[in-house]
């Protein structure tokens, strides 16, 4: 198991090598970026459509409709930008060792 980037859960590899984690470690990077790509492009159309359309009579609770969509999604963090896993490194610190001097 590893830890999501974000805190965001766990990630299971169950029965696999470790050519195979790293495979689909690639993999889940991968589609989490095209998710982000695709909310990103259907929030730029909504905001399109709300900055064209949100003055006029006609389309104004439509484009009320489509700012209450971006806040959506921004609430639900689908605009927050995907974290790069970053390889773990513990830090070990350890104290000074005692003095080598024999009293």
């Amino acid at each position: 198991a590893e830890v999501n980037p974000g805190g965001q859960g766990l990630s299971i590899y169950k029965s696999c090598s470790y050519s195979q984690y790293l495979d689909l470690k690639q993999q889940r990077q991968e589609a989490r970026e095209i998710e982000y790509q695709k909310n990103a492009d259907k929030a730029a159309k909504l905001q399109s459509f709300v900055d064209r359309f949100g003055a006029s009579a006609t389309k104004a609770s439509a484009a009320q409709s489509r700012v209450k969509q971006l806040e959506k999604m921004q609430q639900q963090g689908l605009l927050d930008t995907p974290v790069a896993q970053r390889r773990f490194r513990p830090r070990l610190t350890l104290p000074d060792p005692p003095s080598a001097a024999h009293e």
